[in-house]
């Protein structure tokens, strides 16, 4: 073990710490901005996939809806008259 190693840290060694913890800090920033911007990414594209595969599923049910209120207000009708 070297001496300088148990040697008191001076106002330099504090002030280039510092400015290499700033720098670290700011990379990691940075890193962490841009995976926040990749995952709303993938997000938003699975938003849209969901979307897409259940579009068809909509539009199915809402052709039954529409069948069933027409079968309904036939019935209705026939009922009433």
């Amino acid at each position: 073990m070297a001496e300088n190693e148990n040697a008191p840290a001076t106002k330099k060694d504090l002030a280039a710490l510092k400015t290499r913890l700033d720098l670290r800090m700011g990379s990691l920033s940075d890193e962490m901005h841009a995976l926040e911007e990749r995952l709303s990414e993938q997000m938003r594209d699975m938003q849209t996939e969901l979307l897409k595969a259940f579009l068809p599923w909509q539009q199915d049910v809402k052709i039954q809806f529409r069948e069933l209120e027409v079968n309904t207000g036939n019935s209705v009708t026939a009922i009433r008259e």
